[in-house]
């Protein structure tokens, strides 16, 4: 923090070295890895930390609409702190996702949750042995919560962050009306437009109309229907 401040105050005084260092902060100290899924999309994922000894394995999911690269310097942390392995990747559509929501493009929770199992077993083939724990954030908390009821992908323990039921009975009043309201239009629109414009709407992202539905099924009726699932 402190040196964040001096470079705040020393912006008008120092552009150009402050543009390098700046620049030289950015960088993390990840291995970055180019990953092909099963589907024959593309990712990438960051690992923070040194694979020197077995120790447990953490794999950041991210919210909606939410890339990777925000959760960057956290990973990079508590990589440092907790002496862990951390991965960093993004949610399908989103970041180095080569895949884009659009009304030619539609997936949703299924094909996110094919995505992690193909990651997952990545990870345990590059670091066998190592115990591996989903930190889910809001979104990315869901889908830990579907991947731990895949019993062959031996995950140790789920760290939830933000990630309460979008139920909207779960509110009462006003915030019910308007949080159910939110979810059938929602419903709505991706079905209408073959998207969701969350950009416009100030939610999320430019998201794929099968994930908003997915989404937006639990937030109703209070239990997950994802569809294209087994």
């Amino acid at each position: 923090m402190l040196i964040k401040g001096r470079l705040i105050e020393s912006k008008l005084k120092i552009q150009i070295p402050l543009i390098s260092i700046l620049f030289f902060i950015n960088q993390s100290m990840a291995e970055l890895v180019n990953i092909s899924l099963a589907d024959q999309s593309g990712t990438k994922i960051e690992i923070f930390g040194k694979a020197d000894q077995t120790k447990p394995l953490l794999i950041l999911m991210p919210a909606m609409g939410v890339a990777a690269k925000y959760y960057r310097h956290f990973a990079e942390y508590i990589a440092d702190k907790l002496d862990v392995l951390c991965i960093n990747t993004d949610l399908r559509g989103l970041g180095n996702s080569t895949v884009r929501a659009s009304t030619k493009s539609d997936f949703g929770y299924q094909e996110i949750i094919n995505d992690y199992i193909f990651i997952i077993r990545f990870c345990q083939e590059k670091f066998p042995d190592f115990p591996i724990f989903l930190v889910g954030h809001s979104l990315g908390g869901h889908i830990a919560n579907l991947l731990s009821t895949h019993k062959e992908l031996n995950i140790k323990g789920l760290i939830l962050i933000a990630c309460g039921s979008n139920y909207y009975k779960n509110w009462s009043g006003f915030s019910q009306i308007s949080f159910g309201g939110f979810m059938r239009l929602s419903r709505i629109l991706s079905r209408l437009l073959g998207y969701f414009p969350g950009k416009k709407l100030g939610f999320g992202g430019t998201e794929a109309k099968t994930l908003i539905q997915d989404w937006s099924y639990m937030g109703l009726y209070g239990k997950y229907k994802i569809q294209k699932s087994d």
